[in-house]
């Protein structure tokens, strides 16, 4: 899962963070 957000975009990075911290 980490490395799709890795590849994730840079507008989508933060959105990907947040989903992280949510879990």
């Amino acid at each position: 899962f980490l490395s799709r957000v890795i590849k994730c975009d840079p507008d989508c990075l933060r959105a990907c963070q947040e989903q992280i911290e949510a879990l």
